[in-house]
């Protein structure tokens, strides 16, 4: 597959915790700690010098600026607190999570747009704290999901680059601003994500991913699908004439969330929940493709949530419903069974080798007619569909009489095709 281009480098600010900011208009910025020492920076003269006496009207500034934010961290603030944008603005700015929470939740009632640029810094900026199990990491973990929520509730575009920074800490809300940025922005993270799939952590994110970016597959995609895909055939041989029959199933993985109510002075904190094909479900769409249906919910935290249709990750099953969507989405065409049941009634071991034959040379048609397809639309290159097509695995079950002597060991002309015996 094509390397993965390179995304945007991460503008990092002076600190990407919640830390209060100490500087003001177009000073250098210099960390609080430092401002408080009350001497010029290193390399300059160490008469003692404070901005406050170089910068009169900053200096007014900023004392008012830390005087409203102090008054806002005393005061108790409730849903029915009266702000005004500045507020809104200060409290985004402040360092303090709580007040951040608060200033993303004033936003999202208020519909302040203009709070919006804050908020994407904030998370281009974000880090994991070092712990989420003490009172510090939750209170910044808090902080940044009433921020998320708001995101998400508004309808903002997040960039990519804002995305990169917080999925480790927020995996469904980042998969879900992720679905709504132009496919063309979003496609270097989508395949960041997809490249994921080999990992030994799962994740959504490549499956997520890869039902995104099969909607509009870039160079290389397509191809790496076909080559993971994989068809197993099993066949049974027997001696009467009877048939084989059965089926395989799936569901996707159960799961819960949900935490205790959020620590006291703070707004209402909502998390999110995704699943994929959960029946009867109103829920807002992630993304849909090729049959195939992700969904997410909102919950809030003081609602327990518990769901058994978590998204599957990338399988033979959903590889080939990522093929069916690079061919137009008819699920009604899906190109080879993932999972496919014959029998061979045994006559002589060349009619049995003879008839196993005519099956897999069919199966391998049908796998050669899709890249066909795909080529024809643009997906493959003429390289990519000569050489490349998914694997087929054929079982083959002796259920004949006891007694019968051993079947002859049947020679596969594709080296992406096998064929072994299996015991009953």
């Amino acid at each position: 597959m094509n390397s993965v281009p390179d995304l945007p480098q991460k503008r990092r600010a002076p600190s990407l915790r919640f830390f209060p900011i100490a500087w003001a208009g177009n000073l250098n910025p210099k960390p609080a700690s430092f401002m408080r020492s009350g001497y010029s920076s290193p390399g300059t003269s160490m008469k003692k010098t404070t901005m406050f006496n170089r910068h009169p009207v900053i200096a007014a500034i900023v004392v008012l600026a830390s005087c409203a934010l102090a008054q806002a961290r005393a005061q108790e603030i409730t849903v029915d607190t009266k702000v005004t944008r500045a507020d809104i603005q200060t409290w985004l700015n402040s360092g303090d999570p709580r007040l951040v929470a608060w200033g993303a939740y004033f936003a999202r009632v208020n519909a302040d747009d203009q709070a919006t640029p804050a908020m994407l810094n904030l998370a281009e900026n974000w880090t994991p704290p070092e712990s989420d199990r003490d009172e510090a990491g939750r209170a910044e973990i808090n902080a940044m999901s009433d921020v998320l929520d708001t995101l998400i509730v508004r309808n903002k575009n997040v960039p990519p680059v804002a995305l990169s920074a917080i999925a480790s800490s927020f995996p469904n809300q980042s998969a879900i601003l992720a679905s709504r940025l132009p496919i063309s922005e979003a496609t270097p993270l989508l395949l960041t994500w997809y490249d994921m799939r080999n990992s030994e952590h799962p994740s959504p994110f490549p499956r997520i991913a890869a039902m995104l970016l099969s909607k509009a597959p870039p160079p290389g995609f397509a191809a790496s699908v076909l080559a993971e895909s994989e068809e197993t055939l099993h066949v049974t041989v027997v001696s009467g004439n009877y048939g084989v029959g059965g089926g395989l199933g799936s569901s996707g993985g159960c799961g819960d969330g949900g935490g205790g109510a959020p620590q006291t002075g703070w707004p209402p904190l909502f998390f999110y929940g995704i699943e994929e094909n959960a029946p009867h479900s109103h829920n807002p769409v992630l993304v849909r493709a090729g049959g195939d249906t992700i969904t997410y919910v909102r919950i809030d935290q003081h609602t327990g949530w518990g769901s058994c249709f978590y998204p599957h990750p990338l399988t033979a099953s959903t590889r080939v419903h990522l093929v069916v969507q690079m061919l137009g989405g008819d699920t009604k065409k899906i190109p080879w069974a993932v999972e496919r049941q014959d029998s061979i009634t045994y006559e002589s071991d060349s009619q049995f080798l003879r008839e196993l034959q005519d099956r897999v040379t069919q199966e391998e048609d049908q796998m050669r007619e899709t890249a066909r397809d795909l080529y024809v639309r643009g997906f493959l290159t003429g390289d990519e569909a000569d050489s490349v097509r998914p694997k087929l695995v054929v079982t083959i079950l002796d259920d004949r009489k006891a007694g019968s002597p051993p079947l002859p060991q049947p020679e596969t002309r594709d080296p992406r095709t096998s064929a072994n015996f299996i015991k009953p």
